[in-house]
């Protein structure tokens, strides 16, 4: 994410961290954590009337500083197409680990409006014991003890992360079999595994919505990112995706070059 402020340490760096001071803090959460900055989500037995009452007393709060911007820019990541499987991992750790540890991380210009056909694809590939991922590398072929595979859409930059665990000394066979099956996967992707995706997506969000610290931060995400209609549409859009859509999107990501880090034991 270099250029934006994603490619910062969340925390900071332990040298920045104790160089604060008590004004330099103040300021930072005078002018980020600002009423205007937030996004107030209410679930449960209020009415509305008793909620606009507590909002206005507690967050109608008079600051000295005006409320800070935020991150306004575009990321897009320099994407390199590829003609066959990258072969070796880009670095590699060695650490006090029992197992091999993989991630793959594929840059892609998708942000958190794209998010549904990410979730579809990810629950075809890893989405539950007999998916796509786990029944040829983990059963079929006994290479892997787990495997993942996932989005980390931001509000204007993403990634996507394939990560997997092996016995020592298995993680470059394991790669060189996921590489090749990511590749090629607009070949192994069907139309019955679609469907399943898409229900298991939905029964999820059904069950989330139950739950009213989870639907508050289902909500709660869609304002902060300015998606006002994402909450009310996701259902529908994950419906609306086809088995191309799926192929299109898993195409033009898995023939890019990713960054493959491992950690080894030492």
């Amino acid at each position: 994410y270099k250029g934006t402020p994603y490619e910062m340490e969340v925390i900071g760096t332990a040298d920045n961290v104790n160089s604060f001071t008590p004004k330099q803090l103040k300021d930072y959460y005078a002018s980020h954590y600002h009423p205007h900055n937030m996004t107030l989500v209410i679930v449960g037995d209020a009415t509305s009337a008793q909620v606009r009452k507590l909002a206005a007393k507690y967050f109608s709060v008079a600051s000295k500083l005006n409320p800070s911007a935020g991150y306004l820019g575009e990321w897009t990541p320099a994407i390199k197409h590829i003609k066959e499987p990258k072969a070796k991992f880009d670095k590699v750790y060695k650490r006090d680990v029992a197992q091999d540890y993989v991630v793959i991380a594929y840059p892609v210009n998708a942000i958190s409006k794209d998010t549904p056909i990410y979730d579809v694809l990810s629950e075809m590939l890893a989405g539950g014991e007999y998916s796509l991922l786990n029944q040829r590398l983990k059963y079929d072929k006994g290479l892997v003890s787990y495997v993942s595979a996932g989005d980390m859409l931001h509000k204007r930059a993403g990634a996507y992360l394939v990560h997997f665990t092996t016995k020592t000394g298995e993680s470059s066979k394991a790669y060189k079999e996921l590489n090749g099956l990511l590749f090629n996967l607009s070949h192994e992707l069907k139309a019955d595994e679609l469907e399943k995706a898409k229900k298991r997506l939905k029964a999820d969000m059904v069950f989330v919505r139950e739950h009213a610290g989870r639907l508050a931060g289902e909500i709660g995400y869609s304002y902060t990112l300015d998606m006002k209609d994402y909450y009310n549409t996701y259902s529908k859009r994950v419906d609306a995706i086809s088995l191309a859509d799926v192929k299109k999107l898993a195409e033009s990501m898995f023939t890019t070059s990713p960054l493959v880090y491992a950690t080894l034991p030492k």
